[in-house]
C-alpha cells in the first residue's frame, strides 16, 4: 500500500496534491485537522524556509506553515496535471479547483472564475498575469489569487479563430 502514496514532506515546491489520510497521534491529528489538512483536501506545496525546514502548504487559500516531522504524519497523492494558475506558461488551460475561502470564490465567480472555465495565459510576469477568461476581454490576475486557481493545460489543438477557445 506504501507504493499507492507519499509523505507531504516528500512533495516538491509548486506540487499540487490530496490528503489521503493522517498517521498522528491524537493530540497532533486533531491540530492537523484544525488547520484544514483532511482527507480530500487540495493543498499546495509552497516555499522551505532558507535551510529547508518548515515549508509554506496553502490549505484551502490559507498559508499554513509545518516542519517537516510534522508533514511525514500526512499521506498523500500528488495532483500530476493539476497546477497553481500562478506557475501557467502562455496557453490554454481548465479551472480544476478554487482553493481559496468564500470571499475568494465570490470574488472570482464575479470574474467568470469557476470550475469548468477556460483560461487563455497570455502572459505571465513572475506570477502577474494577463488572461482571457472564457473568450471574455484581457484581465490581470495577480499572483495572491493566482496561486489558489489550480488549473489542467488543454490539449494543445489548431487554433481556428481568433480566441483560440477550441473546445
Amino acid at each position: 500500500m506504501r507504493g499507492e502514496y507519499m509523505r507531504l514532506s516528500e512533495s516538491i515546491e509548486g506540487m499540487a496534491v490530496k490528503v489521503v489520510d493522517l498517521d498522528a497521534p491524537p493530540e497532533l491529528r486533531e491540530r492537523l485537522l484544525g488547520l484544514g489538512f483532511v482527507p480530500g483536501q487540495t493543498v499546495i506545496i509552497g516555499e522551505a524556509a532558507p535551510l529547508g525546514d518548515p515549508r509554506v502548504y496553502i490549505v484551502g487559500g490559507k498559508l499554513v506553515t509545518l516542519r517537516d516531522v510534522e508533514a511525514q504524519k500526512i499521506k498523500i497523492l500528488p495532483i500530476v496535471d493539476l497546477i497553481p494558475l500562478e506557475m501557467a506558461k502562455p496557453g490554454l488551460y481548465e479551472v480544476e479547483d478554487l482553493t481559496g475561502g468564500h470571499r475568494f470564490r465570490q470574488k472570482m465567480e464575479a470574474l467568470g472564475i469557476k470550475k469548468g472555465t477556460k483560461i487563455r495565459v497570455i502572459r505571465n510576469l513572475n506570477g502577474l498575469l494577463a488572461v482571457l477568461i472564457n473568450e471574455g476581454e484581457e484581465v490581470e490576475i495577480g499572483r495572491g489569487w493566482a496561486r489558489k486557481i489550480l488549473v489542467r493545460r488543454m490539449e494543445v489543438k489548431p487554433r481556428d479563430d481568433k480566441s483560440g477557445f477550441n473546445g
